[in-house]
């Protein structure tokens, strides 16, 4: 079994529009059915959309609209990333190690060879996320300051599907729970963190972009022309 966790819970304040992001209209489509699309024509066995409350009906109606068959369920999110994950993780059928593919949907340019490429190294190691190396050089600032630069050849920026074996990423999620941690930013911390699996990194995609702010609305309106 392979499930999909499609998280579409994101306010999109920073686009500064009257309705979350993930449902704007990209080439006469909402954007969220662009990975929908995608998943649906991937090795995927099922896919659960988590949302937010007020959003569960408008993603039913995309389902039936597009006709995307894989999606088992459209499940209310929490008030957090992790929130929604865990949630998500508590609602697809995959058990034991099956593999359990996290994805942002406002990364909607995603390739069915980066999901592939993902669920291959799941299934072999257990913890797979997909990421390019930076192009600039980045430093660590604080109180605007320059206090180190690390080594560009080691510093890799990560994207989505991140997938992982269930039980394990499903335990990892547990323990951070009951840690009360505030600070995670990406499923593959939880499992650094809380796990016992070392995440294992595949080629990602630069036009794996995630829409963030008004102007990655240009070129992710190009990628997906």
């Amino acid at each position: 079994m392979i499930s999909v966790i499609l998280l579409a819970a994101g306010s999109g304040k920073r686009m500064k529009l009257d309705k979350p992001k993930q449902f704007m209209m990209i080439n006469n489509k909402p954007l969220i059915s662009y990975a929908l699309e995608t998943f649906q024509k991937s090795k995927a066995d099922e896919i659960v959309i988590v949302t937010n409350e007020d959003n569960v009906s408008l993603c039913k109606d995309i389902v039936n609209k597009y006709h995307f068959t894989k999606v088992k369920d459209v499940i209310v999110g929490g008030n957090e990333r992790y929130d929604s994950v865990y949630n998500g993780l508590s609602a697809v059928n995959g058990r034991d190690d099956d593999i359990v593919l996290i994805h942002d949907s406002a990364r909607a340019n995603i390739s069915l060879e980066v999901i592939s490429s993902v669920i291959e190294e799941a299934g072999r190691s257990g913890a797979a996320i997909p990421a390019v190396p930076v192009k600039d050089t980045i430093k660590v600032v604080i109180d605007g300051v320059v206090c180190d630069t690390p080594l560009r050849s080691t510093l890799y920026q990560v994207q989505t599907p991140q997938g992982f074996r269930y039980n394990a990423i499903r335990s990892a999620y547990d323990k951070m729970h009951l840690s009360n941690d505030t600070s995670i930013t990406d499923d593959s911390m939880v499992m650094e963190k809380y796990g016992k699996l070392k995440v294992k990194v595949v080629e990602g995609d630069y036009d794996n972009i995630k829409v963030t702010t008004p102007e990655d609305v240009s070129r992710i309106t190009e990628l997906l022309s």
